[in-house]
C-alpha cells in the first residue's frame, strides 16, 4: 500500500535519514514543507520510498531534492508525490531539475519559463554554476 503525507517540522530528520540511506547528502530543515511517500513492506511496516522538499525562497516555493529510493524507481512514485504536493499549493512551485528529468517534470505539469522572479533566478544561477540545471515552474494546485 502507498500513502503520501506531510512531515511535521519535528519529523524533518526522517527525511534526512532517508536521503542518507539513499546515498544523498541532502538535509531537511524544519522551515520546509516535506512530503513523503510511504510503502508498506512485506512485514507490514510503512517505510519511506520517496521524499520531496518545498523550501521557502523570499515569498516563493522552491521544489528541492525529490528523491525516490533506488529500489522503488520506475514505478511512478515521483509523479504520485508531485501530484500530492501540488494539490495543496495554489501558488507557483519552482524547480531546477537535471535536464534528463525534463519529461518527468513536464508530465507533472512543470514548464520552462523566461519570466522568473529575481530570488529564484539568483538561486538558479548559483546552483547551475556547478552542473547543468533546467528552470521550471508549475501551478499544480
Amino acid at each position: 500500500m502507498l500513502q503520501c503525507h506531510w512531515l511535521s517540522a519535528e519529523q524533518a530528520p526522517l527525511a534526512t535519514a532517508f536521503y542518507r540511506r539513499c546515498g544523498s547528502k541532502e538535509q531537511a530543515r524544519g522551515d520546509e514543507r516535506i512530503a513523503v511517500l510511504r510503502r508498506s513492506s512485506a512485514s507490514g511496516v510503512a517505510v519511506i520510498a520517496a521524499v520531496l522538499r518545498l523550501t521557502p525562497c523570499e515569498g516563493y516555493w522552491l521544489l528541492r531534492a525529490l528523491l525516490v529510493d533506488p529500489d522503488h524507481r520506475q514505478q511512478g512514485l515521483a509523479s504520485m508525490l508531485l501530484d500530492f504536493a501540488g494539490a495543496e499549493f495554489a501558488e507557483p512551485i519552482w524547480c531546477f531539475p537535471y535536464p534528463h528529468l525534463r519529461h518527468l517534470y513536464q508530465t507533472a505539469g512543470f514548464r520552462e519559463s523566461a519570466d522568473v522572479p529575481a530570488p529564484i533566478a539568483a538561486r538558479h544561477l548559483a546552483y547551475s554554476r556547478k552542473q547543468p540545471l533546467l528552470l521550471m515552474v508549475a501551478n499544480l494546485g
